[in-house]
Order: C-alpha cells, then sequence, then structure tokens
C-alpha cells in the first residue's frame, strides 16, 4: 500500500470495477422498475381503469389502490437512492482504500440503510435528492430522475414575462446553493452511519467553512471532463463523418463508416456518462476526507491490460461487423424522417400573436401540418380562441372569458410579442379560426378551462358538422372524461387526450391520439399506442435537443412553439444528416 495524492488521481484503472458495478445495479433497478409496473397495472385493473394520468389525481386521495400507488412510488424512490446514491458512496470509499469491491454484498450494505429514511425528514432528503437535485443541474441527483425538469411549456409561459422569470431563474439559483451546501450529507450518514439531521448540519458546516476550496476543485473537475467531452464529440463525433465525406468513398464503404463511427460514438458517449457519475462521486468522497483533515492511504485495484485490450478489440469487430452488414441495405435500416406532424402551438406559436386569426394564417404560409387552439366560452354563450384563465397577461384585463360577452371581448387585443410596438390582434371565435383553416390545414381544438364540458363539446361538434370538417379537426382535452363521453357520443369525431403523465396502459385509453408531455412519450409508450390502432403526439417540443429526440422517435405529430425549427431539424433528420438517420434508428432499437 502507497500514499497517493486522492485529490488528484482520476483512478482510471479502477475502470472495469466501476463499469461491473453499473451494470450489475442498473440490471437491479431495471428489475426493480418491472415488478412496480406489474403492481401498477393490477392496481389500476383492480380499479377498473387502463391507466393513471393527471385527470386522475384527485381519485388517488380517495381510494386505497391510489394510496398503494403512491407507497409503491415512495418505496421505488427509496430503493433507488440505496442504489444510486448511498451504493456510489460505499463504491467510492472502497475503491479510495483499495477494498475490494463485490456488487452484490455492496448493494446489500446500501439497501440496509434505507430505514434511516422512514421518518419525515427523511422522505424529505428523498424528494430533494430525486427531484431537487436533478432539477437544480446537479449530476449527483438519481439517474431515475435525472432527466426530471420543468415542463418545456411551463418553461416558455414563465419566459414570457421578464418578471416570472427572474422569480424561476431566482429559485433555481436558491435550490442549486440548498443542494451545495447538502453535498456531503449523504457521505455523512453512509459512511459514519450520522442521524440524517445531524448528516445534514455537518454537510452545511463543512461546506460554509471550505466553500472557496471546494468550489475550485469542483469546478476544475467539471472543466476538465467537459473538455473530454468535447474531445469525444469532436474526434469520434465529428470528425470522422466530415473526413469520410472528403475521402470520396464508394457508397457501401461511406455508409459502413458512417455506421461504425456512428455506433462507437454512441458507446463512448455511454461510457463517458457512466463514468462520469462514478467519477463524480468519488470526487466528492475525496473531497469528503481531506476537508476534515483525514490522510487516506490507498492502493487503487491492479487493471488487466491485456483483458481490456481484448474487450476494446471484440467490441471494436462487433461493431465493425454490425456496420457492414447495416450498411449493405442502408435507406432500409436507416430511413430518413418525413412523416411526423409539425403543429403549431396556440395557431401560430412564435410566428405571431397566439391564437389569433393572424398567427394560424402564418403557420399555413409556412407549411405546418396543423395547428392547436385553445376555445373557451364567454358569458353569452360564444365560443372564443384564448389560452389563459383570465385576459390580464394579454391585455392587462382581470376578467374571465365567462365573464365578458363577445362584444366586450371584441374590443380587447393580444399584442405580438416580437413586435409589442404594434396594436395587438383582435380575438378570434371558433367560428373564424374554422372558416380560416378549412381545406387549409388540421385544427386540434383544445376545450379548455372551466366552461369545458359537454356542452361546449356539443357546440363545437355541431360547428364542424355544419362546415363540413370533421375529418380536419381533432377535438383535444385534458379532462380524460370529457373525452371519454366524446367517444362515446360522437364515434365519429376524432379526439385526442392530452397528459402530463401516464402510468398503466396508456394504449387502452379511449380516444384517437394520446398527446404526451415529453416525460411520458417515451418511444415504448408510443410504440405501444401504435399497436393498439392509435396515433401519438407530444407536446410542447420547443428546445433543439428535444426536437433532436422527438423528431425521429416514431411520434405521429409534434406540438411546437418554434415551428420554423422544428421544420429544419425534421429535414436535417430525413435528408441531409446521415450520422441523425443511425443515432434515430439506434434509439428506436433501445426504445
Amino acid at each position: 500500500m502507497r500514499t497517493w495524492d486522492a485529490a488528484r488521481d482520476p483512478f482510471w484503472r479502477a475502470v472495469p470495477e466501476l463499469l461491473l458495478f453499473q451494470i450489475v445495479s442498473k440490471g437491479i433497478l431495471l428489475f426493480a422498475m418491472t415488478l412496480l409496473r406489474e403492481v401498477t397495472g393490477l392496481l389500476l385493473w383492480n380499479m377498473g381503469r387502463p391507466a393513471f394520468s393527471n385527470w386522475d389525481l384527485p381519485f388517488i386521495l380517495r381510494s386505497w389502490q391510489g394510496w398503494c400507488l403512491v407507497a409503491c412510488s415512495f418505496l421505488l424512490l427509496a430503493v433507488y437512492t440505496a442504489l444510486d446514491v448511498n451504493a456510489m458512496v460505499l463504491l467510492s470509499d472502497r475503491i479510495l482504500k483499495g477494498e475490494a469491491v463485490r456488487p452484490l454484498p455492496l448493494l446489500r450494505t446500501a439497501l440496509r440503510k434505507i430505514s434511516a429514511y422512514r421518518r419525515i425528514f427523511g422522505l424529505f432528503a428523498l424528494l430533494v435528492t430525486s427531484l431537487g437535485a436533478p432539477l437544480a443541474g446537479s449530476m449527483f441527483g438519481l439517474s431515475l430522475t435525472s432527466t426530471f425538469t420543468v415542463p418545456e411549456f411551463i418553461v416558455t409561459v414563465i419566459r414570457r414575462r421578464a418578471l416570472t422569470y427572474a422569480i424561476y431563474l431566482l429559485m433555481l439559483v436558491l435550490l442549486a446553493v440548498f443542494v451545495f451546501f447538502h453535498l456531503f450529507f449523504f457521505h455523512g450518514a453512509v459512511l459514519d452511519g450520522k442521524d440524517l439531521r445531524k448528516a445534514a448540519a455537518d454537510s452545511i458546516k463543512l461546506v460554509r467553512e471550505n466553500r472557496r476550496r471546494l468550489f475550485s476543485r469542483l469546478l476544475l473537475f467539471l472543466l476538465r471532463w467537459a473538455a473530454l467531452a468535447a474531445a469525444v464529440i469532436v474526434l469520434i463525433g465529428l470528425f470522422p463523418g466530415w473526413a469520410l465525406r472528403k475521402a470520396a468513398l464508394p457508397l457501401y464503404l461511406y455508409h459502413a463508416g458512417i455506421i461504425f463511427f456512428t455506433l462507437l460514438f454512441c458507446l463512448a458517449f455511454i461510457l463517458y456518462a457512466l463514468l462520469f457519475i462514478c467519477f463524480s462521486w468519488m470526487k466528492l468522497t475525496v473531497l469528503y476526507y481531506r476537508l476534515r483533515g483525514e490522510k487516506i492511504s490507498i492502493c487503487p485495484p491492479e487493471t488487466s491490460l491485456r483483458r481490456l485490450s481484448e474487450t476494446a478489440l471484440l467490441t471494436l469487430a462487433v461493431i465493425l461487423a454490425v456496420s457492414f452488414a447495416g450498411a449493405s441495405h442502408f435507406d432500409r435500416n436507416f430511413p430518413g424522417v418525413d412523416d411526423e406532424g409539425i403543429i403549431a402551438h396556440r395557431a401560430g406559436g412564435t410566428l405571431g400573436a397566439e391564437n389569433t386569426v393572424e398567427s394560424l394564417r402564418k403557420a399555413v404560409e409556412i407549411g405546418a401540418d396543423g395547428a392547436e387552439i385553445d376555445v373557451q366560452r364567454t358569458k353569452d354563450d360564444q365560443l372564443i380562441v384564448v389560452h389563459d384563465r383570465t385576459f390580464q397577461r394579454y391585455c392587462g384585463v382581470k376578467k374571465k372569458p365567462s365573464d365578458l360577452t363577445l362584444e366586450q371581448v371584441r374590443k380587447l387585443r393580444i399584442a405580438d410579442p416580437r413586435r409589442p410596438w404594434q396594436e395587438g390582434e383582435p380575438f378570434a371565435t371558433l367560428d373564424e379560426m374554422l372558416d380560416d383553416a378549412k381545406g387549409k390545414i388540421h385544427l386540434y381544438i383544445e376545450l379548455k378551462g372551466e366552461s369545458a364540458d359537454l356542452d361546449m363539446a356539443d357546440d363545437v361538434v355541431r360547428m364542424l358538422r355544419e362546415k363540413d370538417m370533421l375529418t380536419e379537426a381533432t377535438i383535444i382535452s385534458l379532462k380524460y372524461g370529457l373525452i371519454l363521453n366524446l367517444e362515446k357520443r360522437y364515434p365519429d369525431v376524432d379526439t385526442g387526450y392530452l397528459c402530463y403523465y401516464s402510468f398503466g396502459m396508456t394504449e387502452d385509453l379511449s380516444c384517437n391520439i394520446v398527446l404526451m408531455e415529453q416525460g411520458a412519450a417515451t418511444r415504448a409508450n408510443i410504440r405501444k399506442i401504435h399497436a393498439a390502432g392509435k396515433k401519438a403526439g407530444v407536446w410542447t417540443v420547443n428546445s433543439f435537443n428535444n426536437m433532436i429526440t422527438y423528431i425521429g422517435s416514431g411520434a405521429d405529430v409534434i406540438i411546437t412553439d418554434q415551428v420554423k425549427d422544428a421544420e429544419n431539424v425534421r429535414k436535417m433528420i430525413s435528408a441531409h444528416n446521415d450520422e441523425a438517420r443511425v443515432i434515430a434508428a439506434i434509439l428506436g432499437f433501445l426504445g
């Protein structure tokens, strides 16, 4: 055993042990998720419901099945905390001390420490770790919820006003500061067996006394890994494709090369993500000991270079074989994307003042496949197109649509956020929207707000029949009960259910299209919905990264505020970027 500068040692010789542990722990987590899914399915079957979604939220508090679902969810969070956090702290500690790493005994030790979270403070710690840390942008949250963020459609609304966006950013900063001061919470609880409150207090004290040193060390650590990520992207992700295009190779060899380097890049990305999580926890564990003045004598595990070389060569051989096999029928194996419908959110997205005839016309002009609009009822029973509960955001009037007559609404204006100095556009009636859309664009008509009921549904269906537009519109709602009644009363009308989240057999929901918020729109869910003979959509997809993810996911429609950007991404994946086509096929295979 020799003394090692633990703060500088990257522990690359521990990579095989780290990867083995990740494979075992993720396998167990996958089993736990599958088991929970089966239990959820049984509970839903007992309730006589195909799936549980946001419309069912009040039902949770009125049924024992709902409380069982809540209990199962907290149990799963506890298991994930044990296997994704407790276990990583124990793993880091053992590698630092040169002890043998046996995945199953280590995971059993981590699971035994779940009992510490059975009290109120422990439940709070679970929620902060699983939801708060990822939301604040920390790399130390759970892998189960590492993608948890404020839904994009909510962020879009927040950004429309400077004050609400400033408050939102301030809350994220405060949350990030909270997470920063609790970085060593799990080290105290897991390694030293401290009471959770004591572990939290000691973490705050340790970080406060060493905040500058700690911040600089973590910043340097992140910069190094960012540089490594940039090198991987350039050397494996970008340069090979550029070189292959410049080389003027035969088409077959070019396609084989594209597949090979794209697969290699995806593998490198996965390894990078797994190792980054492990090395992050090891860095924290090193800092935990050093900031407390403890010296560490370690002996990192010896790595068999021969075994690593053999594994690497075998992996490259498999990728090479797959590349040449896939290149023989490239267009069939990696088809382009050309059938997703791009739907303009609130008539035209950012093309103009929302939910107005003017913005709808712009969506038609640029070739959008459809437009989503929101319908509410006025005081004199007229249907107008407006999203918010009141007119406050649009023109400073603190009145609801149901408080004003159509004549009063006609006097109000919606400002174009891109041209606030110009006179705004008038609020449209549903009748005007239908006339302007007829024969030009498909409408997704959301029954919105307090006045969204069967009477409104009857009126919308009547108007569609009178204008001969039943095939040019889909009636959608966040209220599943309303959609269910529509399906029974008007089987010839297309319906869609909007859901923030959904557990169970989403594909059995009674509607023609299931419109899922991004977190619920997994490729597996999309495939199941298609297998049930229904369409699948995703909302609201505004960022470039999310467009790359969901255009090519197999979804039938993508609802977005950024219609032009979505069209450009679709064209890129469809015709101009072979690497994107390969990645889309890989995601579909793994999905």
